[in-house]
């Protein structure tokens, strides 16, 4: 074979070497070409269905309110936020609220919104441990709902409708209004979980969501989304009697004067909290409540007296001693045992 002959094969044998190893790196690809063992060129990459499975904490994490909800699907979204809500995760967990709060700006009347105002406060009674993460859902919510939120029914002097977080401070009022005006003795039940339906009445249970809706609105009250004239007017209102006495309304006066006393006991208030209490001290001597309720009248008037320093410990009931009594009476165990003692 002639030297130009052996050249000439020679470079043939390279260029096939050449294409064969082209071919064998194309069809190569990556790990997501392979199907059943076959090789595939020029397919898509695979689409993620809308219905796919989410594992619950991603689901949480992700979720996006779309443009326009239901009432149900706002119910359930707004409610297990609400069951999620703690002092670690409020940032994040009130921030999606919020979100759910500003879809009603497609909307005239607000409903939207007072239906998340429903929820808050449902849960806020119900649950008087979180009251405190509820008041300042609630405060975030004024802040922070855009301006677009608006009730065209409600405008303000210059006949403008009402919106934003003017709005929902008026529908937060509004809601404490009715349900403080209605008294213990009409207020709502809602059944709760079931956890304590052995334990609670009906009676006990509208007991307990009083004292915790009067503990709620001073939380309210400390966060300036309540007037010092509306909590004069609940004292007010809590004091009328002083003949013959609702125990359940004083205790929920001893109840809101030892978690708002100290903010309200200012100069410019100080006769008006003379008169209360002067109100209070006769009714401490007058004998017409039960031992237990004067006992508790008595520590919110040695509290005054002691510029409003909170002891280490209080008597609430017989000789057992707690801290921070208001918070633990509205515990239904502790509510039971109180209304079997007296």
């Amino acid at each position: 074979m002639s030297k130009t002959r052996r050249r000439k094969l020679a470079q043939q044998l390279r260029e096939a070497s050449k294409l064969e190893s082209d071919a064998q790196t194309s069809q190569r690809g990556s790990a997501g070409d392979f199907l059943g063992g076959r090789i595939l060129t020029g397919v898509p990459p695979l689409q993620k269905s809308p219905n796919r499975w989410v594992p619950p904490n991603e689901r949480a994490r992700n979720e996006t309110p779309p443009a326009s909800l239901s009432p149900k699907v706002v119910d359930a979204l707004v409610t297990n936020h609400l069951n999620r809500l703690t002092r670690k995760d409020f940032d994040s967990i009130s921030d999606k609220i919020i979100k759910i709060f500003n879809l009603s700006a497609q909307e005239k009347d607000g409903r939207m919104v007072i239906h998340i105002i429903r929820l808050i406060f449902e849960q806020a009674v119900d649950e008087s441990q979180r009251n405190e993460l509820h008041a300042r859902l609630c405060w975030k919510a004024v802040e922070q709902i855009g301006p677009e939120v608006k009730d065209e029914a409600l405008r303000d002097a210059q006949g403008n409708p009402i919106s934003g977080g003017t709005l929902l401070r008026k529908y937060v009022l509004n809601r404490c209004q009715e349900d403080f005006e209605r008294g213990w003795t009409q207020s709502e039940t809602t059944g709760g979980d079931g956890k304590d339906s052995a334990l609670i009445n009906p009676s006990e249970a509208r007991i307990a969501r009083w004292f915790s809706l009067t503990k709620f609105m001073g939380e309210l009250f400390k966060l300036k989304l309540i007037t010092e004239r509306i909590m004069h007017e609940c004292i007010k209102k809590l004091l009328a009697n002083t003949e013959s006495p609702d125990e359940v309304e004083i205790e929920s006066l001893c109840v809101l004067l030892w978690a708002v006393g100290q903010v309200l006991d200012v100069p410019m208030a100080r006769a008006h909290m003379d008169v209360y209490f002067t109100r209070m001290k006769e009714l401490c001597k007058s004998g017409v409540l039960s031992p237990r309720i004067r006992r508790l009248l008595q520590d919110v008037i040695d509290l005054r007296e002691r510029r409003w320093v909170t002891p280490a410990t209080t008597t609430i009931i017989g000789t057992e001693k707690v801290s921070n009594w208001y918070t633990l009476q509205l515990c239904p165990r502790v509510l039971t045992t109180r209304l079997a003692s007296d």
